[in-house]
């Protein structure tokens, strides 16, 4: 067996180079020293795993066929793929292949035999559905026990466990050895053993006589009896593991694979589906796609003027609650889903404030004032580069979660989007596909994606549509410029599809206005501010209100200020019953006036009140004799207690109730919390990375040796108080330390449970890392002993 190490110093410089633009990840952070180091990385679960992110179909199913014959011979993972007999078959293996090996997935050993990741049994734990594979099955296993196991199979002794291990996976691994010896078991014990060797399939031959319970409890019984004969027979001969006593009895991949016969063949596609085209009318295409760009175009400039004007209250665990995402919905006339993807994309572009209230940012105004091809652009470019779903709105274990509160990134989704796209820019330009055939296309050549909602149309395709990106089945022009991933080009498609922004509106007598095409920020602002919306598309339409004026007026507006607006974007002269509606309501606001007031203080005397509420000193109170015993103040009682003792009173403080406060009780203080602005301020972009530099450095490395670079002091210190971790994981987290890095941590809480961390600004002190977590937002301590694995942080 050839080990990732020894096989990447066979490399040169350019196919080592070729390895590292497939696999980036590897060179996160501080950079490998050697091969060791880098094999380590490259053999790492995380890693493997984001590599098999971007597989198509027949890569996973050959890691399925080698993982179910273990290291092997090419010719035997080939013969094992459906498909053996077509003239091209060892070609498409060997393309397959190739995917694999220039990623370091797998790679050739000696005598042409295949050698693999042991982190691909993470991923991909029963292969083909047959079970465990037989090395991890026996490890754990006693030396007498597996000594039995060769003595039944008629094998000699070995000197070591693992030598006794390596003969026994060989002897399971061969097919004709294990169909002789179930051959001669009693016939019931060969038929369950068979039964079990296709249970892991759903098209499982077999019928498992659990699930007939027509018997009745006898059935049951003797259905138990039979389970519990083959067990027994099969452990003695090494057929079924059982780790210890009591533990459920498990068949090795291997023995599952001999007994599905030397006819099985595994699932192999290596020809992508095509889906079946149909001709579009072009014209019809960018119309739906004009459509569909200027709604939302529309709807997203709306949602958030009316945001500016006022924001929605946050619920205390963050994001937009169902009750505020309703009424922020009717007001702008856009569904859930609708107003959940333009807050989603406003959020990830910086133009909303999320706190305790949901606003626009400082930049919304900047936003706001470009043309809208320029805005549309912004968000659409947003929505291609988005690590998630905007429009999901269930967690995992399917509960509505809130807008604005995404629990992390998932490339899965961002992999879902980009392989749509690149499934319909496949299509010639006047052709269309059903969507369950583009999403078929999808899954093809990216399998691992995560599609929100039913495959049939998923969420990703519905997004793409009210983008405008996606129309009658086929890529928009829109669309085939977002492919090519040039911003210019997408800015470019943008103002063919949007006219510039209109800066007049036309007032009718029956107090609506009437704007065309995209309304300016300045039209927009002025009509929202005083007229209620009442439908968009080719033109928007307002309508004035009592309500609506009133509103106007409560936000500052003054009548001839809101009629000098109105004129202002206005086609002619305002129509007279505009003019007297807004004069009506001007005549009756404030009628009723309302005063805030924080502090209340009462007075037992008359005179006494009118006495402090006269008093200079007290000026700072702002005091408001509201009743002969009753004054009002805007300072809360630990402002004006001072004050009036100072004035030399001699007030007490009393709760809502009447009941007087003692004072003096201490109370606990409490820690500021630390601004995230402060920790998570974005580092500078990193420049492009020279794979073929890094790839001579390292070769380079090796052939110096491991000892030719001393440790540092930080990874003196961390190695000290932790054994768990592999030198190449001690010098990651080493680096980070030092450069006030980032990197990914597995960590076991003192509570026992298992968890994914990123941290950042990490301080060395003592046994102990203090860090900024990225899932909390907030400074965490780790106990080195607790730390499982290191790897890179993924990028920001």
């Amino acid at each position: 067996m050839t080990s990732l190490q020894s096989w990447l110093c066979t490399l040169d410089a350019d196919d080592l180079a070729a390895v590292l633009r497939h696999r980036p990840d590897t060179l996160r952070g501080v950079e490998p020293r050697g091969p060791a180091e880098l094999a380590d990385r490259l053999e790492d679960a995380y890693s493997v795993s984001d590599a098999l992110q971007s597989a198509p179909t027949p890569v996973l199913e050959l890691l399925h066929a080698l993982l179910a014959v273990g290291t092997a011979h090419r010719k035997s993972v080939s013969w094992l793929l459906d498909g053996g007999d077509a003239e091209n078959h060892d070609e498409q293996v060997g393309r397959t292949l190739d995917w694999l090996r220039v990623r370091a997935i797998v790679w050739p050993g000696d005598d042409d035999t295949l050698t693999y990741a042991a982190a691909l049994h993470q991923p991909i734990p029963t292969p083909l559905g047959l079970g465990t594979a037989a090395r991890l099955l026996l490890d754990p296993i006693n030396a007498d026990t597996l000594n039995k196991s060769l003595t039944q199979l008629g094998l000699p002794r070995q000197k070591t466990k693992g030598a006794t291990v390596d003969v026994l996976v060989a002897a399971l691994s061969d097919g004709e050895r294990i169909r002789s010896l179930v051959a001669v078991a009693p016939p019931d014990v060969a038929a369950e053993l068979r039964r079990r060797a296709w249970a892991g399939l759903d098209d499982d031959p077999y019928d498992d006589p659990y699930d007939d319970v027509a018997g009745g409890r006898a059935a049951l019984q003797a259905a138990w009896e039979l389970r519990h004969r083959t067990n027994q027979w099969a452990i003695e001969r090494g057929l079924v593991q059982q780790s210890y006593w009591g533990a459920p009895a498990e068949m090795a991949a291997e023995v599952a694979l001999a007994l599905r016969g030397p006819d099985y063949r595994a699932p192999f596609h290596p020809v992508p589906p095509r889906p079946g085209a149909r001709r579009l009318d072009p014209v019809a295409l960018d119309r739906e796609a004009r459509v569909a760009v200027a709604s939302f175009t529309d709807r997203s400039a709306s949602v958030l003027d009316l945001l500016a004007r006022a924001p929605v209250k946050a619920l205390k665990s963050g994001g937009v609650g169902a009750r505020e995402l309703a009424r922020l919905g009717k007001q702008s006339g856009c569904s859930e889903p609708e107003l959940r993807l333009v807050l989603e994309l406003a959020g990830e572009t910086g133009l909303l404030s999320v706190g305790a209230q949901v606003g626009v940012s400082g930049d919304f105004a900047g936003w706001r004032a470009d043309e809208p091809a320029t805005r549309f652009a912004h968000l659409l470019w947003t929505w291609w580069q988005l690590p998630a779903t905007p429009t999901d709105d269930r967690d995992a274990d399917g509960k509505p979660t809130a807008a604005l509160r995404r629990p992390g990134q998932c490339p899965a989704c961002l992999g879902a989007r980009r392989g749509l796209v690149a499934a319909a820019a496949e299509l010639a330009p006047d052709a269309a596909a059903e969507p369950r055939e583009l999403v078929a296309s999808l899954l093809w050549s990216r399998p691992l994606v995560h599609l929100v909602g039913n495959h049939s149309e998923p969420a990703v395709w519905q997004e793409a549509e009210q983008l405008g990106v996606l129309a009658h089945g086929a890529l928009t022009d829109l669309g085939r410029a977002l492919a090519t991933d040039d911003l210019d080009a997408v800015r470019g498609q943008a103002g063919e599809l949007l006219p510039a922004a209109t800066d007049h509106a036309t007032f009718g007598s029956d107090l609506t206005v009437v704007v065309s095409g995209q309304p300016s920020a300045r039209v927009s602002g002025t009509l929202d501010a005083a007229a209620d919306r009442e439908s968009r598309g080719a033109a928007t339409v307002w309508r004035f209100t009592a309500g609506s004026v009133r509103r106007a007026l409560d936000e500052g507006a003054k009548p001839e200020g809101l009629l000098g607006d109105l004129q202002a974007v206005a086609t002619g002269e305002l129509p007279q019953p505009l003019r007297y509606l807004v004069t009506d309501v001007a005549r009756r606001h404030g009628s009723l006036r309302v005063r805030a007031a924080v502090g209340v203080v009462l007075v037992d005397d008359a005179a006494l009140a009118a006495q402090v509420a006269a008093d200079r000193s007290l000026r700072a109170l702002h005091l408001r004799l509201v009743a002969p015993t009753v004054l009002l103040t805007d300072s809360d009682t630990t402002a004006a207690l001072p004050a009036l003792r100072k004035a030399g009173y001699l007030p007490v403080s009393e709760d809502d109730a009447g009941v007087r406060i003692v004072e003096g009780v201490p109370r606990p203080a409490q820690k500021p919390p630390r601004d995230p602005a402060v920790r998570e301020a974005p580092a500078p972009a990193p420049g492009p990375v020279d794979f073929a530099a890094a790839a001579g450095r390292i070769l380079a490395d090796g052939a110096q040796g491991s000892d030719a670079l001393a440790a540092s002091p930080t990874e003196a210190l961390i190695a000290s108080h932790t054994r768990r971790l592999r030198g190449p994981e001690v010098r990651l987290l080493a680096h980070a330390v030092d450069i006030e890095g980032a990197v990914t941590i597995d960590y076991r809480a003192s509570s026992g449970g298992h968890t994914r961390r990123t941290i950042s600004n990490i301080e060395l002190v003592g046994g102990q890392l203090l860090a900024w977590c990225h899932l909390r937002t907030d400074d965490r301590h780790f106990a080195l002993d607790r730390i499982r694995s290191v790897s890179p942080a993924p990028p920001s």
